[in-house]
């Protein structure tokens, strides 16, 4: 039970379900139409959707390590902390993660064995913080621009599996898709961080904190852009993709009414709307891409 309850705490089953769902789908739906006319198998999907799911775990289980000290001084009621779970615990977690990831880029091919490869390496660079913990915490915005370039090689690794071996790093449409994906989970990640000037801690690891309200708004909304601009191009340009729009104006109006009210209601709906915003987004792309 103690790891339900720390799942339903720090990676809430049907909230990354979703999340893992809609990049692997949209993935899978806009390249293999793009190569194909049509979605031709809905494996490579569901094989995409188990490998993002499992990374984006590993991920969160190596940040509870990596983090550790840090959480205990500021963030001490989160599970491993409060003695919920153990670090042995977290550890055995990662071991069974790695396992099936292993499997399913096994199970993928080549090419995504050696994208998987490179994510993975990678990941474990993030993990030691690039040998430069102290220095880097120092620097948000560098850290998080080095984090968030994770995006390139597992997003390649997820389109990997939708089409035939190639050159696909440099097929345009390959990286429309695989940004496409990666400016979703930044706009996600500024929204989930960003909060009310009374909620800030003395940790200072929001946005909001680092940039200010205004400044973290800025941020979002420009992301948030970006992602629906490269949705566009992901699908082909087909006018259906447009129903996002309307939610995109909604979302930037939420963002505008915290940046002016700034309190802990507003900032709640920022990340609310960027959730639906995320979900229209994908809906709208796949949509698209299969008229």
């Amino acid at each position: 039970m103690k790891y339900f309850q720390y799942l339903a705490e720090r990676f809430p089953p049907q909230q990354f379900t979703l999340l893992a769902g809609l990049l692997a789908a949209v993935a899978g739906v806009c390249l293999q139409a793009q190569a194909y006319g049509r979605v031709r198998s809905f494996q490579p999907i569901l094989l995409a959707f188990v490998a993002l799911l499992f990374f984006l775990f590993r991920l969160r289980l190596f940040d509870e390590i990596k983090d550790y000290a840090h959480d205990l001084l500021f963030y001490p009621d989160r599970p491993l902390q409060r003695g919920l779970v153990s670090t042995g615990d977290i550890k055995r977690l990662i071991v069974v993660s790695l396992a099936v990831e292993i499997a399913v880029a096994a199970c993928a091919g080549r090419l995504p064995l050696a994208y998987f490869a490179v994510s993975l390496a990678y990941s474990v660079l993030m993990f030691k913080e690039f040998f430069a913990p102290a220095w880097l915490r120092q620097r948000f915005t560098l850290y998080i621009f080095l984090h968030e370039l994770l995006a390139i090689p597992l997003f390649f690794y997820a389109a990997s599996m939708q089409v035939p071996a190639g050159r696909l790093y440099a097929d345009p449409l390959a990286w429309a898709v695989v940004l496409f994906l990666g400016f979703q989970l930044f706009f996600l990640e500024i929204a989930r961080k960003m909060r009310p000037p009374e909620l800030e801690n003395a940790a200072r690891d929001t946005y909001t904190a680092q940039y200010g309200v205004g400044g973290a708004s800025i941020l979002l909304v420009v992301a948030a852009a970006a992602a629906l601009k490269l949705g566009l191009m992901s699908c082909g340009g087909s006018n259906r993709y447009m129903a996002a729009l309307p939610l995109f104006i909604y979302f930037c109006y939420s963002i505008r009414v915290f940046s002016r009210s700034r309190d802990a209601r507003a900032s709640k709906a920022v990340f609310n709307a960027a959730v639906a915003y995320f979900t229209l987004l994908n809906a709208a792309a796949i949509w698209a891409a299969l008229a």
